[in-house]
């Protein structure tokens, strides 16, 4: 089966997209001298969500079963956030708080966020720890 140009041309924009979009996780747009970690506990019936970051955490929590049909998407804008954790601090979110119902795991989003030139703050990275309730 012979291949035209135009057949050619699109498989290697295609292969060219392909291996930047895989590239793109090992990249950071933002500068992370990030060191430490976060952890979550679950204890009774509450999460105990541990900030050992040196920066500001902001998170989200929701049940495992609920994320295929969530439509979520994380705060960038500091003033607004209101579940954030400071470094070296730990909040507890009980079960009832999350949004939701109660299934038997919770998922912890986390990420900073980083100040722009414009004075605008983005996102840096969206992590996640799974946790059995």
């Amino acid at each position: 089966m012979k291949t035209s140009k135009i057949d050619n041309f699109v498989f290697a924009w295609s292969m060219f997209l392909l291996v930047g979009l895989l590239a793109l996780p090992a990249c950071s747009l933002f500068d992370n001298d990030d060191e430490g970690h976060v952890t979550v506990k679950a204890i009774a019936s509450q999460l105990l969500i541990s900030n050992q970051t040196s920066n500001v955490v902001y998170y989200a929590v929701y049940p495992r079963d609920i994320l295929p049909v969530l439509f979520w998407g994380p705060c960038s804008d500091p003033a607004l956030c209101t579940e954030k954790i400071q470094s070296g601090r730990k909040v507890v979110v009980k079960y009832d708080d999350f949004s939701g119902e109660r299934g038997e795991e919770a998922v912890v989003f986390w990420w900073h966020l980083v100040e722009k030139p414009d004075g605008e703050y983005a996102v840096d990275e969206i992590r996640e720890i799974v946790v059995k309730l």
